[in-house]
């Protein structure tokens, strides 16, 4: 679920990674582009919005592919938000509780983007938590029990 509060909290140490890296990326451009894929998230926000399905995830960014092309392009800009983007995924990974297939387009749109189930984040910000609600998101556990097979 979306924690960009994790992302923003993990930007000064990405940024330091890959400035100290000193590899052909801007170090400002991979910290934002870390924290700022999160923006995506909104799609899901309207997507329920519109429909009051929450077993749809679109999340277009967030895409193991569109990290590949990104990396591919022979610009520095281009390839600085596909480090960004390759960060935030990894964390994703890593730490929240993402399997692998859940961060591929491809995997997505062959399920019909059932690929789990949308928390009250996305009632946001009149969940239950109000404004704050940004800052929490319920467990993998809650997400599994929703019944949507990944």
């Amino acid at each position: 679920m979306p924690e960009p509060q994790w992302h923003l909290a993990a930007a000064p140490a990405v940024y330091m990674a890959t400035r100290r890296a000193r590899g052909d990326v801007d170090p400002a451009t991979v910290a934002a582009a870390s924290v700022l894929i999160d923006a995506d998230h909104c799609c899901d926000m309207a997507y329920y919005r519109l429909t009051g399905d929450r077993y749809r995830q679109l999340v277009p960014l967030h895409s193991w592919e569109l990290v590949a092309l990104l990396l591919l392009i022979p610009s520095r800009r281009f390839r600085s938000v596909g480090a960004g983007f390759l960060v935030h995924h990894v964390l994703d990974l890593v730490f929240g509780g993402y399997g692998f297939k859940e961060l591929s387009l491809a995997y997505r749109a062959y399920k019909r983007f059932r690929t789990g189930w949308l928390g009250d984040w996305v009632q946001w910000p009149h969940g239950p938590r109000g404004k704050w609600q940004l800052l929490y998101s319920e467990t993998r556990q809650d997400r599994d029990e929703s019944g949507v097979t990944s």
